[in-house]
Order: C-alpha cells, then sequence, then structure tokens
C-alpha cells in the first residue's frame, strides 16, 4: 500500500486526478519467450491487489477514483484468454490498450473533475 499511496500522492502534488484501474482476471499463457506462472491466474491473488488500492484509495477525500476493468476479462473465455489483446495473458499489447480504453472512456469521461 505504501507504494500505491507514494504514486497517487506524487500524482495529486501536481494537481491530477487518478483513476485506478482494478486488477482484471489474468489467464497467464507461454508468450513473449516468457513461461506462464500458473499462480498468476488466481483470482484470490489479483482481488487482493485490488482490495490493497481500494483501500488506499478510500483514505482520500476527492481527486482518487476506482474504476473496475472490462468485465470481459473475467466473463468471456474468447476475450480473457485472446493473446492479440494481452501477449502472455497479463500484459497488454497496442490491441488490448485500445480495447481497454474504448470500454473505460465513457467511465473516465464521466468522473466529476472538481478544478
Amino acid at each position: 500500500t505504501d507504494g500505491i499511496r507514494r504514486g497517487v500522492d506524487a500524482l495529486l502534488a501536481v494537481d491530477t486526478e487518478v483513476v485506478l484501474l482494478e486488477v482484471p482476471c489474468f489467464d497467464p499463457v507461454d508468450g513473449g519467450g516468457l513461461t506462464a506462472k500458473a499462480e498468476r491466474g488466481e483470482r484470490w491473488r489479483t482481488d487482493h491487489i485490488t482490495d490493497l488500492m481500494r483501500a488506499v484509495a478510500s483514505t482520500y477525500s476527492d481527486g482518487v477514483t476506482m474504476l473496475g476493468p472490462p468485465a470481459e476479462f473475467c466473463d468471456d473465455p474468447s476475450v480473457g484468454s485472446e493473446v492479440n489483446l494481452r501477449w502472455d495473458g497479463l500484459h497488454y499489447g497496442p490491441l488490448g490498450g485500445a480495447f481497454i480504453w474504448g470500454r473505460l472512456v465513457d467511465d473516465l469521461l464521466a468522473i466529476p473533475v472538481d478544478y
């Protein structure tokens, strides 16, 4: 939590709104010369990181928002394991970034900004 807090504080110090994205489900596969580690696909691990981010975010009165990831990563196996979106089942490539942006842009634009 200390690292999350330092990052949030650094962004808030330059008058920036902060959005933390909950960790999506992972479906690790071998890719990019890396061998998949099954524990990275254990949902309780990603839920724990999300819980830590939520705990940090809740300590700020404003300027910090949590958003959920696109549900498809957890609910649709054809998306969650699509290597063109996440080449190793974890890290986003260009198509994965566009996929997430396309699903989050409306949520991001709906966040009230305090100028």
